[in-house]
């Protein structure tokens, strides 16, 4: 599959296979390629960076801001 990822062994017989986050997907991602999806079936455990067992963000509580190109300087 594209996504960058790597194996890893750790001392102990410990096995990771790390893959790199994917922020937005688009209809051409799905469905996740078969080698992908045999890694995640065998796997011991599903670790990600974020609770993803909701739709809410820690984002919807923040102060509107001006357009980022109200806020940088042209230098």
């Amino acid at each position: 599959y594209t996504w960058p990822a790597i194996d890893i062994t750790l001392p102990g017989n410990r096995h990771f296979h790390l893959i790199g986050s994917i922020h937005m997907g688009s209809h051409d991602m799905a469905p996740l390629p078969n080698r992908l999806l045999k890694k995640l079936k065998n796997a011991d455990a599903l670790i990600v960076e974020a609770d993803v067992s909701t739709s809410d963000t820690p984002f919807a509580n923040l102060p509107a801001c001006e357009a980022l190109e109200e806020r940088i300087s042209e230098e």
